[in-house]
């Protein structure tokens, strides 16, 4: 383009009119061209001159950002103030530097900032590029975890297999202790099944750990039917009602008439709603309400449960999802991991968000249709309600 400023100028007095139109002509079109070309990029990308003005923005970096081309700096500080300092502020070049923004929404960028150099090697200016890589990062994360996962699977589902032995051979001796102690006298009788009673109980309590950590590490393959989703939640609300009550928890409940049936398995997609509604049970110690909405969104349900609880902190959220991972006393923390792995088994999504002292909403994310079901996968661990909060679940967690 130099050149062709140069050729232009020695020769214009020699130039007739015609040749002019058709040289404007040509740097036009060259010019459009470019601009196509960038516009069809998926990164968005900045032209500055040599004192950090604006040259040029694509369309991609618009859509990515509300930019004021006479206010950059406005522009970007509303973003992210680390963000406008590394474009605006900083001379010196820089590659792949990933700034998180927060408007409007959570979001991870990949910025790089590299100089226009002239034919004599000076500075001319510089081209930012910014990528979005929000997608990409999660994809990432949810490949690295059930890598993990997967391998944890295998390790402990056999540990899980060689606990149950010995319990269950505790269970048997217990009931012959049991058949002893009732051979002896009343008081004697009195103090040892104390002692036999919390034997029990702790027994039970650990085959329950072990059947659930059974059921994490190896899911059952889906058994499809069509299914009301409405259903499912109302048979759960008369099964929980005694925990209701005694808790005077209430429950409000709006399904969608639209909804037709859906294609689930139904035990385990009952499992993973009661998994969630047991968890808002324990947030609310003292009372409070449930709610419960079903929408149809596209080709989409959207079940929606949100309780009034003590909610979660930002800084635990986005691990509520890993295996033994739990906010409470006596939690195994295996309870969500298995609802998440069976919303993900029939193509859908989970969605949390939270906020300390006023409660926790889920969002379960179902396929209406779909060509085909992933099995149950080993793989997997881990804004439109009317009762929302303000602070939603992070996109992506760094380890």
């Amino acid at each position: 383009m130099e050149r062709f400023w140069e050729k232009l100028i020695e020769k214009i007095e020699n130039i007739d009119k015609k040749k002019i139109r058709q040289y404007i002509g040509e740097l036009l079109w060259e010019r459009g061209l470019l601009e196509n070309i960038f516009n069809s990029l998926k990164e968005g990308i900045l032209v500055l001159d040599s004192n950090n003005n604006p040259v040029y923005l694509n369309k991609r970096l618009n859509e990515m950002m509300n930019i004021d081309i006479n206010d950059l700096l406005g522009s970007f500080s509303y973003y992210e103030k680390r963000l406008a300092h590394l474009i605006l502020e900083t001379d010196n070049e820089f590659h792949d530097e990933e700034v998180e923004i927060n408007e409007p929404y959570h979001r991870l960028l990949k910025v790089s900032k590299l100089a226009l150099l002239s034919q004599g090697s000076k500075s001319i200016g510089a081209i930012v590029i910014v990528d979005d890589i929000t997608q990409e990062r999660i994809a990432q994360e949810e490949r690295a975890s059930g890598e993990r996962f997967a391998t944890l699977s295998q390790l402990s589902a056999g540990v899980a297999h060689e606990v149950g032995n010995p319990l269950n051979a505790l269970q048997i001796h217990l009931e012959l202790l049991k058949k002893e102690i009732k051979k002896l006298s009343l008081k004697s009788q009195e103090k040892l099944m104390h002692f036999v009673k919390i034997i029990r109980e702790e027994i039970d309590r650990l085959d329950k750990i072990v059947t659930q950590f059974l059921e994490a590490s190896r899911p059952s393959p889906l058994k499809l039917e069509e299914t009301r989703v409405e259903n499912i939640m109302k048979e759960l609300i008369t099964l929980l009602s005694p925990e209701f009550r005694k808790k005077r928890i209430k429950i409000k409940e709006d399904y969608s008439p639209y909804i037709p049936s859906v294609l689930l398995d139904r035990n385990q997609t009952r499992q993973a709603f009661l998994n969630i509604l047991k968890n808002s049970i324990e947030a609310m110690p003292k009372s409070g309400h449930i709610y419960i909405y079903t929408f149809l969104k596209g080709d989409r349900v959207e079940i929606k449960i949100k309780d009034e609880g003590i909610g979660i902190s930002e800084d635990k959220l986005h691990r509520i999802f890993e295996p033994y991972f739990t906010t409470k006393k006596e939690g195994s923390g295996l309870g969500l991991m298995i609802t998440y792995r069976i919303v993900k088994a029939h193509g859908g999504d989970i969605k949390v968000k939270s906020e300390v002292k006023k409660g926790t909403e889920i969002t379960v994310i179902l396929p209406l249709k779909r060509g085909k079901v992933p099995l149950p996968a080993r793989l997997l661990t881990g804004k439109y309600s009317r009762f929302s909060s303000k602070n939603s679940s992070r996109l992506y967690k760094k380890n």
